[in-house]
């Protein structure tokens, strides 16, 4: 179980991302058919005249993920930047992916090119920070070439407006982390009582509680965890917005009966309470069960089971009744602020699938 999880985890988080008031200052550059953009096709790359562009990133700001994005980068700069005349700098982003440097740079009127960008605001930066649509920069036919490969609908969540404001660049979706001997403690088998209801999962953590006194899962109501909230709602057959964007749906009797079980939870004292790290600190500290969290942190839980010496295995976010379970994605698009036809070349040159960026092994 614990190989064939770490399997599918590590398929889901960064190897899959890689498919493949702040004044504006981009889109000064070239003109690009009368509109006033750069154009990647207009740039030139001299390998003896390297230009730099910048890279904004949350993961180089996370211990468990900063070495893995650095290698990247640097892979780039000593292949392809090499090669092409780009030097790729890298800089660190807070790791909840609020841009707050980022933001704060753009203000400022520093260089800002590359930007490791969350979906659910990325409307928002194209309307305040200056991103730019990769069909009004980028070559369409190389774009079509490059893109043919992604999956339509990860291709599809930095659409925006019927134009591509950024492209998949990490995944994860939500997993039920289990201690394995937590459960057998209380008399469950961690594969066969795994649950996969939310009517299942009182029952467990009920169990789980009265045989062994450690909480049954945590599943912190925060603002971080915002993205597990929306799967709960929409796995009940809730929605967050109307389909033009306009209207709030959320208030719905769908969600309230999703949050009536969570609340229940809580409640009853079976659910670990505080912020995320401090309810994650629970399950990796054995005193929680379950785990409903990212793919993105399976390594870290797996090395912590490890040290302490228990066993990690997993399990499907569990549904409501008979309804589909609808995990949600976290993840991060890559958003493009170029101010010069080479800049915009550059760009392309590093967001390339399987051209530019590369998983080092």
């Amino acid at each position: 179980m614990k190989k064939r999880m770490a399997a599918l985890l590590g398929a889901l988080t960064l190897g899959l991302g890689l498919l493949a008031g702040c004044t504006n200052t981009a889109g000064a550059g070239a003109d690009a058919g009368g509109s006033g953009l750069p154009n990647a096709a207009n740039g030139t790359l001299d390998p003896n005249e390297p230009i730099t562009i910048t890279f904004y990133s949350y993961n180089l700001s996370n211990p468990s993920q900063a070495e893995t994005m650095q290698a990247i980068i640097d892979g780039f700069n000593e292949t392809v930047g090499k090669e092409k005349g780009i030097i790729v700098e890298g800089v660190a982003d807070e790791v909840t992916g609020n841009l707050t440097k980022t933001k704060a740079d753009i203000q400022a009127g520093n260089q800002v090119n590359i930007i490791q960008h969350t979906f659910p605001t990325l409307d928002s930066s194209r309307l305040n920070l200056g991103i730019q649509a990769y069909e009004d920069i980028f070559p369409a036919d190389e774009m079509e070439e490059h893109f043919a490969g992604i999956d339509g609908g990860a291709r599809q969540l930095g659409v925006i407006d019927g134009k591509t404001y950024g492209i998949a660049f990490t995944f994860s979706t939500p997993v039920m982390y289990i201690n394995a001997d937590l459960f057998r403690e209380a008399g469950l088998d961690p594969e066969t009582d795994a649950p996969k209801t939310w009517d299942e999962m009182l029952t467990v953590c009920r169990t789980i509680k009265e045989a062994t006194g450690k909480y049954g899962l945590c599943l912190p109501a925060t603002a971080t965890n915002s993205w597990i909230t929306e799967s709960l709602i929409f796995s009940n057959g809730g929605t967050m917005l109307s389909e033009d964007r306009t209207e709030a749906t959320f208030a719905s009797e769908e969600t309230v009966e999703a949050f009536t079980i969570w609340k229940q939870l809580y409640d009853e004292g079976l659910c670990a309470p505080g912020t995320e790290t401090e309810a994650a600190q629970q399950f990796f500290t054995e005193n929680a069960a379950m785990y409903l969290s990212s793919t993105a942190v399976q390594s870290s839980i797996q090395q912590a089971a490890d040290a302490a010496g228990w066993e990690l295995t997993g399990a499907a976010e569990p549904a409501f009744g008979d309804k589909e379970t609808a995990p949600t994605n976290s993840g991060s698009c890559l958003a493009v602020r170029a101010s010069s036809d080479d800049e915009a070349a550059a760009c392309w040159e590093f967001i390339i699938p399987g051209k530019g960026m590369e998983i080092p092994n």
